[in-house]
């Protein structure tokens, strides 16, 4: 009995069309991070808020200002 089956020819597909091959891997998780940024920007915004209020030192509210800008304008840029 020959490999191939029974009669002459090639091997009949089983699959009526070929498998899907989805997503390429670049675009996962995209969304996610940059929704997650723009969170983290607006606490650190709020933190900014707080610590103005409180009179804490300039210098820790500069870098908590600019921490916030900077995950704001990365997960605006992300989308």
């Amino acid at each position: 009995m020959p490999v191939q089956g029974a009669g002459p020819g090639a091997a009949l597909r089983l699959r009526a069309r070929p498998a899907r091959r989805g997503h390429p891997p670049v675009h996962e998780g995209r969304p996610l991070m940059a929704t997650v940024m723009i969170f983290l920007g607006i606490f650190f915004a709020t933190g900014v808020y707080s610590f103005w209020k409180q009179d804490k030192p300039k210098s820790v509210i500069l870098v908590l200002a600019f921490a916030s800008a900077m995950c704001l304008a990365g997960g605006i840029l992300r989308y």
